[in-house]
């Protein structure tokens, strides 16, 4: 998707306004400024009173406040951005991580007419029991506890009403602001702004379809179905929808709280074993992995096991791909550097 030059609508002239207003807010106006430089042609001595700006770069805690303020679509590319360490440094990455689970909800009033539309009939006739309060609410939907009928515990996601109409005004301004950073800022370019925008795009729209997610868990059960370290939670298909996924409800603890792991018993070291070997079977053997395995989506259970949730973002690898990367571990293992120099030089 590219930003025209064509005129916007009258929404999205709105929305770019509060972008502005939004941006300048908290410190970003020399980039407001910079751009109506360059439309009003203005002597080069101004222009080259503004350089100093693009030298730098805004400093983290000001771009997270920023993403914050504008809401999911913005939210979710900062989570994206979260999980980016080979491309922004630990500084940012760790302020970009408070907007993992950071999310105001969505009022429960619009959350119920969703579930009713999708599945066709009264909550009251869909669950037995239903938590109106939300026990995580992320960037593209958000997850409530309920009870069905026949008994079991399950939680219920839900997108977000009209979040894929607000993502697509999002993303054409993402492009626009991209291309200005990375006009004005040098680490912009050097970092790819732009790319980053197209990745999110890529992404985004696949984590709004919960038949695809629905998919992906259970793909990741037939993988796992003989490790027992290993747990994958069920889905009710005949409660899932296009936006609204209704699966097994894990009860556990965030891999990250360790002191709380500490108390049922269970080595924190264990745990982190059992995470890199769950991702290295996904890497080498199945070439298919959760790709975004931040701590609220890595839960750990009272018996020890490790349950993944969440897989709106996954990845597949081919062949090749999973031989290179079998190969760099082994190589890494084996202080034989002949096997890594391959996959970390082209040619």
């Amino acid at each position: 998707m590219k930003l025209l030059r064509s005129s916007y609508g009258l929404r999205e002239m709105r929305r770019f306004g509060t972008i502005t207003r939004v941006l300048v807010k908290h410190g970003f106006g020399d980039l407001m400024e910079r751009r109506r430089s360059r439309r009003d042609k203005e002597p080069a001595e101004k222009v080259e009173q503004e350089v100093p700006v693009k030298r730098g770069f805004p400093s983290p805690g000001r771009i997270r406040l920023v993403l914050e303020e504008l809401g999911p679509s913005f939210i979710k590319l900062g989570q994206l951005m979260s999980t980016r360490a080979d491309i922004f440094p630990s500084d940012y990455i760790e302020e970009f991580k408070k907007l993992q689970d950071q999310v105001p909800p969505t009022p429960f009033t619009k959350i119920r007419r969703v579930l009713e539309s999708e599945l066709k009939r009264p909550l009251d006739r869909i669950f037995d029991e239903f938590d109106s309060e939300p026990v995580a609410a992320a960037s593209v939907g958000q997850v409530h506890v309920a009870k069905l009928f026949s008994g079991e515990k399950v939680a219920v996601k839900v997108i977000r009403p009209g979040i894929d109409k607000k993502i697509r005004e999002d993303i054409r301004l993402m492009y626009f602001l991209a291309n200005k950073i990375e006009k004005t800022f040098e680490v912009g370019r050097i970092l790819g702004v732009v790319n980053l925008v197209k990745e999110f795009e890529r992404v985004i729209f696949r984590e709004l379809d919960m038949l695809i997610e629905a998919g992906s868990i259970e793909k990741f059960a037939f993988n796992f179905k003989d490790v027992e370290e290993i747990y994958i939670p069920k889905v009710y298909w005949d409660y899932t929808t296009k936006s609204v996924l209704v699966m097994e409800h894990i009860d556990g603890i965030k891999m990250d709280q360790v002191e709380a792991i500490r108390a049922l018993g269970i080595d924190p070291k264990e745990i982190a074993l059992i995470g890199l070997r769950s991702f290295s079977r996904q890497l080498m053997q199945y070439g298919f992995f959760h790709a975004d395995p931040h701590p609220a989506n890595t839960l750990v259970m009272s018996d020890g096991r490790v349950s993944l949730v969440d897989f709106g973002i996954t990845g597949y690898l081919d062949d090749e791909m999973m031989r290179q990367i079998a190969n760099l571990f082994l190589g890494y293992a084996e202080h034989d550097y002949d096997m890594v120099m391959p996959f970390s030089m082209p040619g």
